[in-house]
């Protein structure tokens, strides 16, 4: 259910990237502080999961490690977010210190999400879609 509230959000901040206004700075605020927020708390329930999983396996610490790495650099990148404009009164330093510290999030989403994977297949985790008949 966390996945699929952070991916509204998502959908509701690019839906509106690249428009002005006070309804666009809404958004981008909003929108991207949920995305994240809510991914951030779905992807330390997943990494608590891999953990356990992979402790009753006997292998995985290295991916394990990595999961609560990327999982601990997502707050300290939030805080630099909403921290590090205050030391500068210039708008643009400001709008460039968020732009640079929500790419950064992007990329330790991203990089979660392919140690994820990648600890999915060692473990030979599966899934399948199946409808209601099947």
């Amino acid at each position: 259910m966390l996945g699929v509230a952070a991916g509204v959000f998502l959908v509701l901040y690019g839906t509106f990237l690249g428009t002005d206004g006070e309804g666009y700075r809404w958004m981008r605020r909003n929108g991207v502080a949920l995305y994240f927020g809510l991914t951030c708390i779905g992807m330390l329930v997943v990494s608590d999961r891999m953990h356990r999983q992979l402790r009753r396996s006997g292998r995985g610490r290295g991916v394990t490690r990595a999961l609560l790495t990327l999982c601990a650099g997502l707050p300290l990148l939030g805080c630099a977010h909403v921290l590090l404009p205050l030391w500068w009164s210039a708008a643009s330093a400001r709008d460039a210190i968020q732009n640079i510290t929500e790419w950064w999030g992007g990329a330790i989403f991203t990089a979660f999400f392919f140690v994820l994977a990648w600890a999915w297949r060692s473990t030979g985790f599966g899934a399948q879609l199946r409808g209601r008949d099947g």
